[in-house]
Order: C-alpha cells, then sequence, then structure tokens
C-alpha cells in the first residue's frame, strides 16, 4: 500500500496534466509527433514517434505506457533513440497519441496473499518455529544458511576452496534456508550462477529464476544455455512470457503464457529450469515448485517481494550488489522495510559478511589501478583483480590516456541536464582515442574504435548532446547512455560526464546527482581508463547530513586517487577551449 499510493497519485497527475506540463514533468514523454509506420509485426504495427530529445523521462523499452487523453494502452515500446529524439512503439490503435505516461501500478494480489500466508505462519508458530516458508523466515532473521555438513560458523568459503567450489557445494546443499552472493563488476556473478543451477539440474533439482524483469531474467536463462552447451549437459529451460516480450534467445525454449503451464511443466518433471516474475513465484498454484529460486539483482528486489516468491521453493539464492544501481522505491517505509532483498542480509556494511553469504572478491574487467578506487570506495578494500586484468594497457596521448583514474575539471555555468563543454571535451577526447593502440587482459594488442569508449551521462539530454556533438565533429556514433543502460557492460575507456554546473542548476534532487551507486556503475564499466568529467564546483557542495558527506566524499575520493595517479600537474588551457561554450578553463589530472 505505501509503495502504491504515491504512484496512484502520480498518475492521477500525469492525467490531468496539460502536454506542456508532460514535457517538463521528468516522468512522462510529452508532445509525441508521428513519424513513419516501420511495419507489421504479428497483429500490430510498430508505429515511430518523434519528441523533443531534452525532455527527460522515466519511460524505457519494453514498457506499457498509457495515452493520458484516453487512459488506454499507447502499445509497448520497442526501442528508444534518445539522441535521434524517436520512440518506436509495437500497437493496434488507428489513432495516435500526444503524450505518453505510465501506467498506474500494477496488481500484485499474488504477493499480497503470499506474504499473507506467510503472516498465518508466524502468527501460529512463530518467526522461528517449525513449518512451512523456511526460507522468507531464514532470510528475514539474516541467518547464516543452513547447509548439509556444515559447522554452523566460520566463513562460508572453506581455505582450499575456489569462490565457484564453495558456491556449487552450497547451492546443492542448501536446507531451507536463503544464501546471499554479492558480485561487484566484473567479477562473473551470471557466469558462477549458471554453473551452480547446472550442478543442481545435474543433482535432479528443480531451478526456478526471477529478477524485475523479463530481461535480467532472460540474460541468467541465456548464461545457463551456454554453460550447458560448453559442458555438453543437457538441461531444459523454460519462461513464463507474454508473446514475444521480454522472452529469453534461446532455439529450444519452452514458453508457458500462464502461470499454472510453468508449474505443471515443474511438477511433472517436464522441465529442469523455469524463469519467471514475481508473480509466477508468489502465485499459489506455484507453492513448492521448485528446489532452490535465483533471485538476480537481488539489490534492486525487495526485502518484500523476495518474501513473497520464497514460498515456491525450498531455499533461495540472492545474486546481486547493493552498491550497484538500487531498487526503485516510492512510498516511505518504516526502518529496515524499505531495503533490497541483499541490502537486509548485507546490513550496515558495503560488503556481505563471510560467514553470512558469498562474496565474488576477484574482478576479471578492472585494471588494478582502477579497482583500487572502486574497492576502497565501494567495497571495504576487498575486492581484487585478476592478474591478467595487469595487462591491460591504452597507449599515452593527448588529452588523456594510460590506465588508471583521471579527473577533468571544465568550468561552465547554467548547465542544468546538457553542457556542451563537456559534450565538447568528451568528442575531443574520444577523436584522440580512436586508433589508439589497446592491449587487452590476454596480452593482444589492436587499435581502438569509437565503440570502445564508454560514454555515461546522468540525463538524457546530455546522452543526445554527447551524441549529436561527436557525430558532429567525428563523423561516428558514441557509445553513449544513462548509468540504467550499461549496468552489466565493459569498455577499455569510460567516461562519466556529471553534466551539472552546480547541484542548484541540476534538474534532480542530491541524492541522484550524488548517487554512490551511480558512480561506481559509471566508473567500473572501465577495463583500463576511467575518466570523471564535471564542474569543480561540485566538489564544494555544502552537505546537510552525514549522508550527503558519505555520498561527496566518494566524489572526491576519485579526485585525489586521480591527483596522486597522475604523471603530470594540471594542464590548462588546450588549443579546444575557443570552441567550448562560455570559453571554459580546461584541465586534466
Amino acid at each position: 500500500d505505501r509503495e502504491a499510493k504515491p504512484q496512484w497519485w502520480d498518475y492521477y497527475r500525469l492525467v490531468r496534466s496539460s502536454t506542456e506540463e508532460l514535457v517538463l514533468d521528468g516522468t512522462a514523454l510529452g508532445d509525441i509527433e508521428f513519424v513513419a509506420d516501420l511495419g507489421a509485426i504479428k497483429h500490430s504495427r510498430i508505429h515511430r514517434y518523434r519528441f523533443d530529445h531534452a525532455q527527460e523521462f522515466k519511460l524505457k523499452p519494453g514498457d506499457t505506457p498509457l495515452d493520458p487523453a484516453t487512459e488506454g494502452s499507447a502499445g509497448t515500446i520497442l526501442a528508444i533513440d534518445i539522441a535521434a529524439g524517436t520512440i518506436d512503439l509495437k500497437r493496434t490503435g488507428a489513432s495516435h497519441p500526444r503524450s505518453l505516461i505510465p501506467g498506474g501500478p500494477v496488481r500484485q494480489d499474488a504477493q499480497r496473499e503470499s506474504l499473507g500466508r506467510l503472516a498465518d505462519i508466524v502468527a501460529t508458530a512463530g518467526i522461528d518455529g517449525e513449518g512451512p516458508h523456511r526460507a522468507a523466515r531464514e532470510l528475514i532473521l539474516r541467518r547464516r544458511p543452513k547447509i548439509a555438513g556444515d559447522s554452523g560458523d566460520g566463513p562460508l568459503v572453506g581455505n582450499t576452496e575456489t569462490q565457484l567450489e564453495a558456491a556449487v557445494r552450497i547451492a546443492t546443499g542448501l536446507e531451507g534456508s536463503t544464501l546471499a552472493i554479492q558480485g561487484p563488476p566484473g567479477t562473473g556473478k551470471t557466469w558462477t550462477a549458471a554453473r551452480m543451477i547446472l550442478a543442481l539440474v545435474a543433482e535432479g533439482r528443480r531451478v526456478g529464476v526471477t529478477a524485475q524483469s523479463h530481461k535480467v531474467i532472460g540474460n541468467l536463462l541465456e548464461a545457463i544455455d551456454r554453460a550447458a552447451r560448453d559442458s555438453g549437459q543437457p538441461v531444459r529451460i523454460g519462461q513464463r512470457a507474454n508473446g514475444e516480450d521480454g522472452q529469453a534467445a534461446l532455439e529450444d525454449l519452452a514458453v508457458y503464457g500462464v502461470n499454472e503451464g510453468a508449474v505443471a511443466a515443474l511438477k511433472n518433471g517436464d522441465i529442469d529450469v523455469v524463469g519467471g516474475t514475481s508473480w509466477l513465484w508468489a502465485h499459489h498454484s506455484a507453492v513448492g515448485a521448485v528446489d532452490v529460486l535465483f533471485v538476480d539483482e537481488a539489490g534492486q528486489f525487495s526485502l518484500a517481494s523476495a518474501c513473497a516468491v520464497a514460498a515456491a521453493a525450498d531455499s533461495l539464492v540472492l545474486l546481486g550488489d547493493p552498491n550497484q544501481l538500487p531498487q526503485v522505491s516510492n512510498g516511505v517505509h518504516p526502518e529496515g522495510a524499505e531495503k533490497s532483498a541483499l541490502e537486509h542480509l548485507v546490513g550496515d556494511g558495503k560488503t556481505i559478511s563471510p560467514e553470512l553469504g558469498l562474496f565474488l572478491g576477484t574482478t576479471y574487467r578492472l585494471h588494478p589501478e582502477v579497482n583500487a578506487y572502486i574497492s576502497d570506495a565501494f567495497y571495504e578494500g576487498r575486492l581484487e583483480t585478476d592478474p591478467k586484468t595487469a595487462l591491460q594497457d591504452l597507449a599515452d596521448g593527448s588529452p588523456l590516456g594510460g590506465v588508471g583514474i583521471r579527473y577533468v575539471p571544465i568550468e561552465h555555468a547554467g548547465a542544468g541536464n546538457r553542457s556542451r563543454a563537456e559534450a565538447d571535451w568528451i568528442a575531443t577526447a574520444i577523436e584522440s582515442l580512436v586508433g589508439r593502440t589497446w592491449t587487452d587482459s590476454d596480452g593482444m594488442s589492436r587499435p581502438l574504435t569509437a565503440r570502445d569508449v564508454l560514454v555515461v551521462a546522468p540525463y538524457n539530454a546530455q546522452v543526445a548532446e554527447v551524441r549529436t556533438v561527436v557525430e558532429q565533429r567525428v563523423g561516428v556514433l558514441p557509445n553513449v547512455g544513462t548509468v540504467d543502460k550499461f549496468q552489466g557492460r565493459e569498455a577499455p575507456v569510460a567516461i562519466y560526464s556529471m553534466t551539472s554546473s552546480s547541484l542548484d542548476d541540476a534538474p534532480r534532487d542530491f541524492g541522484f546527482l550524488y548517487s554512490g551507486n551511480r558512480l561506481n556503475v559509471a566508473i567500473s564499466r572501465a577495463q583500463g581508463l576511467a575518466v570523471l568529467v564535471c564542474e569543480p564546483a561540485l566538489l564544494q557542495v555544502a552537505c546537510k547530513s552525514p549522508e550527503q558527506m558519505r555520498l561527496v566524499n566518494a566524489l572526491c575520493r576519485l579526485v585525489e586517487v586521480a591527483q596522486t595517479e597522475a604523471e603530470a600537474p594540471l594542464l590548462v588551457g588546450t588549443a579546444q577551449d575557443a570552441t567550448l561554450e562560455g570559453q571554459p578553463t580546461l584541465g586534466l589530472i
């Protein structure tokens, strides 16, 4: 109820808003114009619409927005090109919407009923009593997982075990409890989970996969299929999905259009692994359907949702990293109830306790000089690098090169959700990097391409600005997007453009602009070189709470690391200065 109420308030506000108000809203997409019919897809048509790419909005591919004029469905979003200002909708209607708004909250009767059944057990037998729903109760109590043959104390990983060996042993030995696996960037979380699932299937266990979205579910199902093919182990995979939207790209995927069909296939032994959202696993028909349920991106999966789906399994495995993108919450909750499932188990620290869960402590992506910052700032110094990452190298050059952390201060004023000055510098950087020699972790060298430079920005408008400027000046399309687009991705070079001239100019609040989770995701995309581009004033913000101090500290720490790693003092006054708005000072630390 606390989550749904503000969503309903916002829905009715958007329905009553004018087109002009929707353009400025930051949630909806206002004043769209029909461009072209791109053809048929089954019984629907694909319609393309144009919009002002300076708009900020929260719609994404896979969403089913509404037309505020009719409060009816506007179709399903297939693609959004922020820089070009176009959106493609799969739809059946003849009339065209003028604006798109998110729908109201989706009914969650199955989740409510599942939590009710859990509450009945607790009311009758106590939170620690005998009976069903054991995994959910162990999760709530933050208990060490119960594992066959486990002594009950000390680290979960044995002295002579690898992380993978421990993960497989624990997964196959879980007894009515919950295992948390925290996987920082590049540590192989999905790779590890796929092999855990194969080990369970080999023992005749039934396995479920869930997450916040069909896309995340499909990604893990595809990883399971790849692991099965690599090992030669047969595995039968199914997914509860509607039509083709969100399905895993697997040739032999069994697709179930209703919950009962997916559950029956599991209980009859027709399938080994089934993926589905919480609406499947919280459904009353799914109680006891699988032996182990894997929750992917559990740092974005609420504790309440985890407890609701837990009834479908004897045990739970939570995969993710609460230090990357957090769960989206609309309501204000009592302390503790607002956390994600993984946050709940991690507790007040940044990493999971060795006695409570597994921490995948080796990154196969980050160069040691990049990891030194990431590990210290976000993982309590526990994240180490595979030795091969030290082979990664980028040839030196101007305005930047080499490996490690760099800070580029660019002075500008009045920039809110777009900065031409930062976009111009990024274009210069990409132009200079293309063709530069990059050496990967296998010691293989090749010329860098524009796609090897990943540019992250907090706002859609800056994504469009960077794309436009780079395309005009360099003649290539840059690999640019918001943090949400790039989680899970990697590239030799990552550039994070903070865009806003000051907190007062920023269109979003303090927590958004200075989010440690977003900073972590942006910087940790880099295999070799990570670059922060921002107005120096953002380092001098007046904090009003300890939490704000912690957020700004992560940013200031990055600058300190960049200063330590720099081979040269601050460089000011490059030839590019004259082309930038307001002739800002350019620097590189």
